[in-house]
């Protein structure tokens, strides 16, 4: 249960820290409701590639740490590029607008 919540927890904070922080967006109930769909798809094919490859990998001797770490690294690239294209847009300027 604690894991549970330290998850969402975490959840929320991240939301409210990329929003501002790093895609300088505009907080909606939207962008939330993304991002925590966003949140679960990522954390189901994390536990989904994870479980798969261990099994498999397993077979061949293969460190899973490894396999864990390089599936990191792909989830992170895709969530950034989810979170910057389609949940935290960010609307031009009225200087920009203008242009």
């Amino acid at each position: 249960m604690s894991t549970v919540a330290a998850y969402v927890v975490s959840g929320h904070c991240n939301y409210f820290y990329n929003q501002r922080f790093v895609f300088g967006s505009v907080a909606t109930l939207k962008s939330y409701c993304q991002y925590w769909c966003l949140v679960l798809l990522n954390g189901s094919i994390l536990m989904t590639v994870t479980e798969v490859l261990a099994a498999r990998l397993d077979l061949h001797g293969l460190e899973i740490t490894l396999v864990k770490l390089l599936a990191q690294i792909v989830l992170f690239l895709f969530s950034y590029t989810m979170q910057r294209c389609f949940i935290f847009k960010r609307r031009p300027t009225e200087k920009e607008a203008k242009a």
